[in-house]
């Protein structure tokens, strides 16, 4: 089976407040997660909450890597998606969970767009009861 992308969730806890409340620290740590990623960064977007928090979004040619902080609670919630090198995928993500300090992380991992496969029953029996309900 080949996939077309791999979508890497991290949840991050454990981290400390004043790295999860930092706009430019958290854009960095992305950046050099794009470049570890071997991606080529085309935007960025971070807004910076209050009283506290920060969301960030790189748009890379891949697809994107993002980023929400909880900096009251120690925890970031972390995507990779990316249609370029699943290993340098692997790399960033052990990058970011360094660089957010975590003191524990958990990591889902999915292929997106699986080729030559054919969906499992369930699959189908949703499909075919969504395109029932549009009908």
């Amino acid at each position: 089976m080949e996939a077309l992308a791999v979508h890497v969730m991290v949840d991050l806890h454990g981290c400390p407040f004043e790295l999860l409340d930092d706009q430019e620290k958290l854009r960095g740590s992305l950046r050099r997660a794009a470049e570890i990623a071997k991606t080529e960064i085309l935007r960025d977007s971070f807004v910076k909450f209050q009283p506290q928090g920060v969301s960030g979004v790189l748009v890379v040619s891949e697809s994107h890597l993002s980023v929400h902080t909880w900096p009251e609670h120690g925890y970031a919630a972390v995507d990779v998606f990316s249609c370029g090198d699943a290993q340098a995928v692997e790399e960033a993500v052990r990058f970011l969970v360094k660089a957010f300090q975590a003191t524990r992380h958990t990591t889902s991992r999915t292929d997106r767009g699986i080729l030559n496969r054919e969906p499992s029953m369930h699959l189908r029996e949703l499909e075919t009861a969504a395109m029932a309900a549009t009908a």
